[in-house]
């Protein structure tokens, strides 16, 4: 058993923060109802309160402009499905949580269009402003790919949108950014933007989503009135509690963190390139999260490779966490290398703040002592 493990896989959940986790330790502590009118609920509604102020300010935006949900998919889904449109353009390398809302939008009779991105990754401007309608009512793209790591030109089609007649609402699933890049929802041009805590030092099970109060949005749910009446139940107090505290951090040394990363992200690329030169990174390098390499190699299981990365004490992924393991393929992969083999063989390197240069060389010296069964395992 390996004393310490390296774990490459904080684009599917990080650690929880030493300061996140404090708050949460010390909101368990606060067990009143948020929606109580005694000393016990008015002690939880502070906490919350608190908890969307800083995390409001570290987005630039209004402590009221935000909601609090139980993750990326929940923001996700009720800034799809909880707003008025007839049409809607968004991408065929979405997160799951995006298209499936969207299959279920259009189950309700409504229209989508879906933009192909090109071999890189990205998903052209000029190629929405195309798609456009007269009843165009939303816009809806991530501003990075969870697998890829490609980061999209957001701001770009904000602008474009907002010069339009009839200007359709964007929307904006920035789960995987604000660690790394300015993910603030005005910097985006953006008018609905999804997050979740998970992805930057926090807890699971919170999410965020940016609505300003002029853009009308309808609960998925009924049953209270929290969150302004549009995502009822109870609040998790103890985690919204330690996700404000890691958004908050997020915002704070972002430069420093993301060169950090670069230089990993360098490393790692270039003995990639020499342990397996046969792989086949995917996406543009050019516009990228620092924290991603995503690669296939042909002829392999990526699910089976793995497996054998884990057993070698290292914690990688073949293609997102929400579509599952166990004999399946990178829908991105094949929808930007139209590649079958390449598409089964993925395997992504995510790594964090604090990652070193010694467990990247790890990391690939583990890939080159099971690459060998991974081939062998499809003969």
């Amino acid at each position: 058993m390996f004393r310490r493990r390296v774990y490459f896989d904080f684009a599917a959940a990080s650690p929880l923060m030493p300061a996140a986790r404090r708050a949460y330790v010390g909101a368990l502590h606060v067990f009143g109802n948020p929606s109580a009118p005694h000393v016990e609920g008015r002690a939880a509604r502070a906490i919350i309160d608190g908890a969307r102020s800083s995390s409001a300010h570290s987005l630039s935006v209004k402590a009221d402009e935000l909601l609090f949900t139980s993750g990326g998919t929940e923001s996700n889904a009720l800034a799809i499905l909880g707003t008025a449109w007839t049409h809607a353009i968004t991408s065929t390398i979405e997160h799951r949580s995006v298209l499936a809302s969207f299959r279920m939008a259009e189950q309700q009779g409504r229209a989508v269009t879906y933009i192909h991105p090109d071999q890189e990754g990205l998903v052209s401007v000029g190629a929405i402003q195309e798609a456009l309608r007269p009843d165009t009512g939303l816009v809806s793209l991530h501003h990075a790919q969870s697998e890829l790591g490609v980061v999209q030109s957001i701001a770009e089609v904000g602008r474009m949108l907002r010069a339009q007649p009839q200007r359709p609402l964007l929307h904006v699933d920035a789960a995987q950014t604000p660690l790394w890049i300015d993910a603030a929802p005005h910097s985006l041009q953006a008018d609905l933007v999804s997050y979740d805590a998970q992805k930057v030092l926090g807890p699971k099970g919170v999410g965020i989503l940016y609505r300003p109060f002029d853009i009308p949005l309808s609960p998925l749910v009924g049953g209270g009135s929290q969150e302004r009446g549009i995502r009822p139940g109870t609040e998790n107090t103890a985690a919204i509690a330690a996700a404000g505290v890691a958004f908050d951090a997020a915002a704070r040394g972002r430069k420093i963190r993301c060169d950090a990363a670069r230089r990993i992200q360098s490393a790692l690329v270039d003995g990639l390139r020499v342990a397996v030169p046969d792989a086949v990174i995917l996406g543009t390098m050019k516009q990228r999260l620092p924290n991603n390499v995503f690669f296939a190699i042909s002829g392999i299981d990526g699910d089976y490779l793995a497996v054998l990365m884990d057993a070698e004490g290292v914690a990688v992924t073949p293609r997102s966490a929400c579509v599952g393991s166990g004999g399946g393929y990178s829908e991105p992969a094949l929808e930007i290398t139209k590649d079958a083999s390449l598409a089964r063989g993925t395997v992504r390197f995510s790594f964090g703040p604090g990652t070193s240069f010694r467990e990247a060389e790890r990391a690939l010296r583990a890939l080159r002592r099971v690459l060998p069964i991974a081939r062998g395992a499809l003969y």
